[in-house]
């Protein structure tokens, strides 16, 4: 095995800390440049209330990622997402990243060489898992201005070496923004975050079950699928189905297009919190050309 030279080890090290440095000077400029408008906390009742507000806005939600420049170096890029997994005192963001094809060399720019990679139409799925009890956010939200023109939020994490892991998250109006910050703080609150004061916490919004003296109540089932708009302007496209959930055990599949729900038509997500009940519901699908009727007995939840 050849050994490094030391020029070359300083060289991959400088290499390293330039891209981190790129990526923290691009995010100290965001926040920077963008004036922070304070907002008030509401907190939902529920977790499930919670998550169903976020399924609601899901498809206007984008995360920030810094990707590979066809010319060298990293320009940010606002991916949409596209589901979410709710745990006890997780969530975790799911969207899809331009597949990277690697450069044949190293492009040397200024102040420090960096990879040459270039994206390709292919994508591949990624993940962003925040633990709801250890997070913090902004201390409000970031308005548009002429470089950015929508209003976005951080969650932020300790990363290493006492580095800040920040998560850009950003939505195309304010009461969009607002709800996302509202939904993100309510999750914290239920995971006994100490970053959020309790005294103004409903009781009722805490992902424990059941309390002293009293058993344990079972977590609500979960119907277990994620849609989006579908792109023929008819109905909903689903995109996921979380395998061994009632969703599953009652056919639907990924690639169905949900057209009503319990006989009402559906075009946006936005409509299904009010659609769906507690018990039964009657989803009607199409699925290669044919119309077929799927019965998913569960309280609603994504």
């Amino acid at each position: 095995m050849m050994r490094q030279s030391r020029s070359e080890r300083k060289k991959g090290l400088f290499s390293l800390l330039g891209i981190w440095l790129a990526g923290s000077l691009w995010a100290g400029a965001a926040l920077g440049a963008k004036t922070t408008v304070s907002v008030t906390p509401v907190f939902y009742r529920e977790v499930e209330e919670a998550a169903r507000a976020l399924q609601a806005i899901l498809t206007d939600v984008r995360i920030m990622k810094m990707l590979p420049s066809d010319k060298g170096g990293y320009d940010p890029a606002r991916l949409p997402l596209q589901a979410f997994v709710l745990g006890p005192k997780t969530l975790t963001l799911r969207y899809k990243v331009p597949r990277l094809r690697e450069g044949s060399g190293v492009i040397y720019t200024r102040p420090v060489p960096l990879h040459f990679s270039t994206q390709t139409p292919e994508e591949v799925e990624e993940s962003k898992t925040f633990p709801l009890d250890r997070v913090k956010l902004s201390s409000g939200l970031m308005a548009p201005e002429a470089k950015d023109p929508t209003w976005s939020l951080w969650v932020i994490l300790p990363g290493p070496a006492g580095l800040p892991d920040i998560t850009d998250l950003a939505t195309s109006s304010r009461d969009t923004a607002e709800t996302l910050y509202n939904v993100l703080i309510s999750l914290m609150a239920a995971a006994r975050n100490p970053q959020v004061p309790q005294g103004k916490v409903p009781a009722s919004l805490t992902f424990e079950k059941g309390g002293a003296g009293h058993p344990a109540a079972a977590p609500p089932p979960k119907l277990g699928f994620s849609v989006v708009p579908s792109s023929g302007g008819q109905g909903l496209g689903v995109t996921e189905v979380e395998k061994g959930s009632p969703a599953d055990k009652a056919g639907l599949a990924a690639g169905d297009i949900l057209l009503a729900v319990n006989g009402t038509e559906v075009s946006a997500v936005r409509q299904l919190p009010a659609l769906l009940k507690p018990e039964e519901n009657i989803l009607t699908v199409s699925r290669g050309g044919k119309t077929i009727k799927l019965k998913v007995v569960t309280p609603v939840s994504f």
